[in-house]
């Protein structure tokens, strides 16, 4: 893919290692797919039909790295030779505002027409509009700096030959000023996704779900590629390299999720073309739960983060050309803040399935089960597999929720062969068992019985002695207080003493 003729390169490269560009800040110097380029103040020529006022010309300041403007002008700076504008391409710029005009804005254009049916300019301010797209406008009342990253090529590609420069005021030619600095046109950094074992890089972003996407909001990339971020409102689409990616059954999608500031809701999907399907989406944090039938995962909010696996073979198959990112802020499209991060997608087999292992520890709880498995992965040479991948297959769990809940069963399980049964402990049978925890025993009260409580519910005070300390006491979960008790935490109150 060539962004610059040869030509171009060699220039940039001529003047960053020789005397060539002593003379750098009386041009204009802009990066072009991060070559540093140097346009020329006496190349300037007249943009627009009959729009350009007289003698004034766009003045290169900054010590090189701004074009300043004073007084209705429309200039364009011809590049050393074309260059290329891809679906990826970002036109990034500084901007200061002295005097407000009727339209302040920056163009790439292949022509000197500035045609109403080619859109190559973007005004990001002023009290009019001229023939192109308006930024959203930015307010300039307390900081006259401001800076913009413009993906250029979703609104159009190809060839162009001129850098173009708009100060518009038709009826005081000689007001407003303003100046644009530190202008790089780039390709848009690209976000990595593991697919399947190849690492695949996807950087065209496109919109999804016509009408729920902000145009000028755009996935940021980290430096090394890992990460995206979604700041705003931004429903966006990344197309997988050539003909796609098939789902199967046992296709697993795994991905680090965190939450910076709330918006409506967070999702992502597997998609096959640009229309919302809820079954392929799965949403994972946000304050919205009620988000369009799409498949939910355990909820991120905000501050957090979370490690998911998701089995996507278990709730579609079937070919899918798009990974989409989404974060949905209906009433302020400008809040909130997530990223995803380390995507991958695969079909994780297991190391252990077919292994004789086994697990022995002190107490058996969520992590030290994890701790375990990991070390018995350590001693295989040949497996590729994390932890989290490996019980997800291991369990052939939809996702990583359920791993969390065979690690339960296994646990309690472990414990329930040792643990006393709470029957055992009253030796009252399960009529009074119900009527002590609904408070209506003389355990309770003490107040129907010739005998002292100590020798009423001796039973208590020798399980204490002869098994609290070395075995559990299971649960009492036929009882209708602890019936749907997920927590399995209950806190016991007294509303008087026996004083």
């Amino acid at each position: 893919m060539t962004f610059l003729s040869n030509l171009a390169v060699l220039n940039a490269l001529l003047c960053l290692i020789s005397n060539a560009c002593v003379d750098a800040q009386d041009k204009l110097q802009i990066s072009l797919y991060n070559l540093p380029t140097f346009l020329t103040p006496k190349d300037q020529e007249k943009y627009g039909r009959n729009q350009n006022n007289g003698d004034n010309y766009v003045e290169v300041t900054q010590n090189g790295m701004g074009a300043s403007m004073h007084g209705n002008m429309w200039r364009a700076f011809p590049f050393p030779s074309p260059i290329s504008i891809f679906q990826d391409t970002v036109l990034d710029f500084d901007f200061h505002l002295g005097e407000m005009g009727e339209a302040h804005a920056i163009c790439v254009e292949d022509d000197l027409i500035n045609s109403s049916r080619e859109k190559r300019c973007f005004t990001v301010a002023g009290t009019g509009s001229i023939n192109g797209y308006n930024v959203p406008v930015k307010t300039f009342l307390n900081n006259p700096y401001r800076h913009y990253r413009i993906p250029i090529g979703h609104f159009y590609t190809g060839d162009m030959k001129y850098l173009c420069f708009i100060l518009n005021e038709d009826k005081n030619p000689q007001n407003g000023s303003g100046t644009f600095s530190n202008i790089k046109i780039y390709e848009n950094p690209a976000l990595e996704v593991d697919i399947y074992g190849i690492t695949r890089l996807l950087n065209s972003q496109i919109e999804y779900e016509e009408g729920q996407d902000t145009q000028w909001n755009f996935l940021d990339m980290s430096d090394d590629a890992s990460e995206a971020h979604l700041v705003g409102n931004i429903w966006k689409a990344l197309p997988f390299p050539k003909e796609g990616i098939t789902i199967t059954e046992k296709t697993v999608l795994a991905f680090e999720f965190e939450i910076h500031e709330d918006a409506d809701f967070q999702t992502i999907c597997l998609e096959d073309d640009n229309d919302l399907d809820t079954g392929r989406c799965f949403a994972v944090g946000g304050t919205q739960e009620d988000v369009k039938d799409m498949h939910l995962l355990e909820y991120t909010y905000e501050s957090g983060q979370h490690y998911y696996l998701v089995r996507v073979g278990k709730f579609f198959t079937g070919h899918v050309n798009k990974l989409v990112l989404l974060q949905d802020n209906d009433f302020e499209k400008s809040k909130g803040a997530s990223s995803f991060a380390n995507i991958k997608i695969f079909e994780p087999e297991s190391c252990l399935k077919n292994v004789p292992f086994e697990l022995s520890f002190e107490e058996c709880t969520f992590d030290n089960f994890i701790a375990g498995v990991e070390a018995k992965l350590d001693s295989i040479t040949d497996c590729g597999n994390n932890v989290m991948e490996e019980l997800m297959a291991f369990f052939d769990a939809a996702h990583d929720s359920d791993i969390v809940e065979k690690i339960g069963d296994i646990c309690s399980s472990a414990y329930s062969a040792t643990n006393l049964p709470f029957n055992q402990v009253t030796l009252g049978g399960y009529q009074f068992n119900q009527e002590y925890f609904d408070g209506g025993t003389a355990w309770n009260y003490e107040g129907d019985t010739e005998q002292p409580l100590a020798k009423a519910a001796a039973r208590i005070l020798i399980t204490n002695r002869d098994v609290a300390a070395i075995q559990g006491i299971s649960f009492p979960e036929e009882m209708h207080n602890f019936m749907n008790c997920n927590l399995r935490a209950v806190t016991c109150c007294w509303v008087a003493d026996r004083q």
